[in-house]
């Protein structure tokens, strides 16, 4: 096996392990890295989960400085077409083990410009693919995507993409039930109380997963939540304990093209926030759907 191999293996282990074994940075890491070896190889930059050729493993962490004042975290990588021309994959961005965005990415080119939470010096940034793809010609790993560059820059408006919905439109339409859509501290999101809807619409699909960054707030006054997911019916089909920020994936029943409509129903909570007339029961930082096979 090759040097590059080799190291990429280890390299992958490692970013399967990236929320819970990648240190602290350490003082002085840049601001930005590319796909040159030496830069992934840059001590200060501590990268796991990328290989020597920049494919980007199932996930992935690298260490950076963040300017002072608001800043963004720029994202330029690639999604390679290799035989699935429906593929798509949901990367899940991470600031200091906070999620602070995730976004369903095509096949092709992809550039992003994420807000994140003020915070001067070194930081780690992590990324996770819901869904990777076998490299060709004998080449057994595993990736997401190829990277491009990844850097830290000082916000502007002229480098700050509009602020978007938190579903993923193309298959997912959020319903009655959800507050106005707000952004705080680089984050943007939905609030709900009692009950909120989503539907969703899969083409021919006759069953779905359905994937929700979800978090518990105020109004479930410190106590785990629990979440019925129920059917236009009313029939229950899922349930989410809801105790901290997590991704929730629930298998949902579709009708084969037709569009489905789900309630998350939450039993308990409704304790008022200081300051606050609402009912802060629950949040929904992302919401998309994709077939199951």
């Amino acid at each position: 096996m090759s040097g590059w191999r080799q190291g990429g293996v280890w390299l992958c282990l490692a970013g399967m392990l990236v929320w819970t074994s990648c240190s602290r940075p350490p003082a002085g890491a840049p601001t930005r890295m590319g796909r040159e070896k030496q830069e992934l190889h840059d001590p200060l930059r501590a990268v796991c989960g990328i290989y020597d050729d920049g494919w980007i493993g199932p996930s992935a962490s690298l260490q950076l400085t963040a300017p002072a004042g608001a800043a963004v975290l720029h994202f330029k990588a690639m999604v390679p077409g290799l035989g699935d021309n429906a593929f798509r994959t949901v990367a899940e961005f991470r600031w200091n083990d906070l999620a602070v965005a995730r976004h369903s990415l095509a096949l092709g080119d992809t550039d992003l410009t994420i807000p994140v939470p003020e915070g001067a010096g070194p930081q780690r940034v992590a990324i996770r693919f819901d869904r990777t793809q076998r490299l060709p010609g004998g080449d057994a790993r595993q990736v997401g995507g190829r990277l491009e560059s990844i850097a830290f820059e000082p916000a502007s408006e002229a480098k700050v993409q509009p602020v978007g919905e938190i579903a993923d439109e193309t298959t997912v339409h959020l319903g009655a039930g959800w507050n106005k859509l707000e952004s705080y501290a680089g984050e943007t999101f939905r609030w709900a109380a009692g009950e909120a809807s989503v539907t969703v619409e899969l083409a021919a699909a006759h069953d779905g997963m359905l994937s929700m960054l979800l978090e518990p707030g105020p109004g479930a006054g410190g106590h785990p939540l629990l979440l019925r997911v129920l059917d236009e019916s009313g029939h229950a089909v899922g349930a989410i304990l809801l105790d901290r920020r997590e991704t929730h994936r629930i298998a949902v029943p579709l009708k084969g093209g037709k569009p489905e409509t789900f309630h998350l129903r939450a039993e308990g909570g409704g304790v008022a926030a200081p300051g606050d007339p609402r009912v802060l029961n629950f949040r929904a930082f992302a919401i998309d759907a994709r077939p199951l096979p």
